[in-house]
Parts: structure tokens; sequence; C-alpha cells
């Protein structure tokens, strides 16, 4: 009984974190939104985001994958990420933008 409780109280815990970085990124975008400014959101200590997502950038990943509207390249060398991404995001179309 005590697993299952913790179980879902992680789940709660790591959705609440996800829903505000979800928000934040899109309210604010990547450089202006903190692992503080997340945690404060969902309602958490910035410890609990890394905890969860290991890295801030670790977290946008996941939120961007999640958004389905566009397939953003993150696969590959993490090196060049920035410029993959960037590309991408010039090479979409209108409603990506």
């Amino acid at each position: 009984m005590i697993g299952t409780m913790t179980q879902t109280r992680t789940t709660t815990t790591r959705e609440a974190i996800f829903a505000a970085a979800t928000v934040l990124f899109l309210e604010r975008g990547y450089a202006r939104t903190s692992v503080r400014d997340i945690a404060a959101e969902a309602g958490f200590d910035a410890a609990l985001v890394i905890r969860h997502f290991v890295s801030k950038e670790r977290l946008f990943i996941d939120v961007m994958a999640a958004s389905g509207d566009h397939q953003l390249p993150f696969e590959g060398d993490r090196g060049h990420l920035g410029e993959r991404l960037i590309r991408s995001i010039l090479e979409a179309d209108d409603r990506v933008r």
C-alpha cells in the first residue's frame, strides 16, 4: 500500500512540474525560465525538478517532444542540438512558429 501511495505522489509531482514547465517555457521561453521558477509554479522545491527531470535542458526537451505539433531534432550529437533546433524552426511552416 505504501509503495502505491509513493508512486502516485511521484507521478503527481512529476505531472505538476511538467505542467508548470510547459506554461512557463511557452510564456517566457527557455532562457527566461529558471528551475526555481518552474518549482515555484508547481509548488515544489527546485531540487524536486532536478530529481524528476535531471536538468532544465532535459525537461525542456521533454516538454517540446510532448507537444506533438512539430517533430524537433532532439536525436543526435548534443553539441549541435541548438543548431539543429534553430534550423528546424526556421524551416518549419508558420503554424509551428
